[in-house]
């Protein structure tokens, strides 16, 4: 990376609207310009969690004990803000020095809100005061658009980035929402015994999520996920619209040595869109496949795979589930690496008041399916999925034995089960709070 100026980020963003103070020299961080790398190949997001209001009691207890190592994540703790000097001029026609911002509805925010705009100003500001760039940064509302004033923001590509980048962050019920091979949940298959319920509950060896507890290759799960209905529009939904994916015929192409179709393009807002893009892909003749709001895809997860989803990667394997998130990372505050009582690596935070009754109400209803489905002196413990970024990350098992009607927390939580070097990327993920809408760059 290319830097005009000794200056960089102490911190992304301390997940509130008040970043750190101080600017640190580059030199004090060598992963400085890989986190610049790292933020710049996550993939765009279909549409930020829900908005929801904001908490402000202190932090609790302990609250989840992960039986999976996270995967790794993205981490964007510290990055480079590329700052040039003179006159800069905007693409588009727009004042130079201006970035212009349009704002989109979502699922859980139909429109744009006083309360909601002002909230994404809130954190926008924060992200650009966490890149050093001084407190002459303006943010005026116009209408459906904000208008972001600073010449050192128009010029930065990272600063630009962060002004529409949002981490997707979900807390999920497993076993309610992720759909076995006959399309149906495997929570509803469970009482009947059905093996292949079973092991996507129970995973092999404890390995709940992995890519040998039953995911499947991009085609399959793409195949299997078209076939589910559309789902109304609702506060739970993390994406609106479907999405279409393109794929190679077996035999074919790209696809010369596989026996099943591989991924060509997607995924796209339209089945024509995913269509073309294959073509100019060199695909003729392309399978189109369109997975219908309500439903997604998520990848397995695996720590030695990169930290998003790797569609032309024939050895990754997916699952597909029910989009209904039950937290999402709005809910989040101040998530920040430490350890727990043994001195073990975790990452601790709040939750939002809505976030804690949220996530009792979910870990309760995973908890009495446990209690219901305990056979003797067998456990059949249940679980919460985290997905970030489209990348099934953990799924840590809700213990109805200590937590029989789900966790009660006054705010804080704990993740953890997890590696040192994973605890750090996953709170430096966490700490770029999301937005309430979503944003595009239409001028500047």
């Amino acid at each position: 990376m290319t830097v005009t100026d000794d200056r960089a980020v102490d911190e992304l963003i301390d997940a509130n609207p008040h970043p750190r103070g101080g600017i640190a020299d580059p030199s004090e961080d060598p992963r400085a310009q890989a986190m610049f790398a790292a933020i710049m190949a996550q993939p765009a997001a279909d549409r930020p969690p829900r908005h929801l209001e904001r908490d402000r009691t202190h932090a609790g207890v302990r609250v989840l004990a992960p039986v999976l190592s996270l995967v790794v994540v993205v981490a964007v703790t510290a990055v480079l803000l590329h700052v040039g000097s003179g006159r800069h001029s905007t693409a588009g026609g727009g004042t130079a020095g201006e970035v212009v911002l349009s704002l989109h509805p979502t699922p859980a925010v139909p429109r744009a809100t006083a309360a909601a705009v002002g909230e994404e100003i809130q954190i926008l500001r924060a992200r650009m005061r966490s890149l050093g760039t001084g407190p002459g940064v303006r943010f005026t509302r116009a209408g459906d658009e904000i208008v972001v004033r600073s010449r050192a923001i128009a010029a930065s590509p990272l600063a630009r980035t962060l002004l529409t980048k949002d981490p997707q962050v979900t807390f999920t019920d497993w076993e309610q929402n992720v759909i076995a091979p006959d399309g149906r949940t495997a929570a509803s298959l469970l009482l009947g015994g059905n093996r292949q319920a079973e092991i996507l509950s129970q995973g092999h060896a404890g390995d709940v999520g992995t890519s040998n507890s039953g995911a499947r290759t991009l085609y399959a799960a793409v195949r299997l996920a078209s076939l589910q209905p559309t789902r109304a529009d609702a506060v739970t939904l993390t994406r609106r619209g479907p999405q279409s994916f393109a794929f190679a015929p077996a035999g074919s192409g790209r696809c010369r040595t596989s026996n099943a179709p591989c991924w060509a393009a997607g995924p796209s807002m339209t089945p024509a869109t995913a269509a073309s893009a294959a073509r100019r892909a060199g695909v003729a003749k392309p399978i189109v496949l369109t997975v219908p709001q309500g439903t997604t895809i998520v990848r397995a997860s695996d720590p030695a795979a990169a930290p998003r989803p790797d569609y032309p990667d024939a050895g990754a394997r997916y699952y597909v589930m029910r989009d209904d998130a039950a937290l999402t990372g709005l809910e989040l505050r101040r998530m920040s690496a430490s350890t727990d009582a043994a001195g073990q690596p975790d990452v601790a935070g709040r939750l939002t008041a809505a976030g804690v009754r949220a996530f009792r109400r979910l870990t309760a209803e995973v908890a009495h399916r446990g209690q219901n489905l305990r056979l003797g002196a067998d456990s059949f413990f249940q679980h919460v999925a985290i997905v970030i970024d489209g990348v099934l990350a953990s799924v840590p098992q809700i213990d109805y034995e200590q937590y029989p009607d789900g966790v009660i927390v006054s705010s804080g939580i704990q993740i953890d089960g997890l590696s040192r070097a994973r605890a750090t990327q996953l709170a430096d993920l966490l700490r770029l709070r999301t937005l309430p809408l979503q944003t595009t760059i239409t001028r500047g």
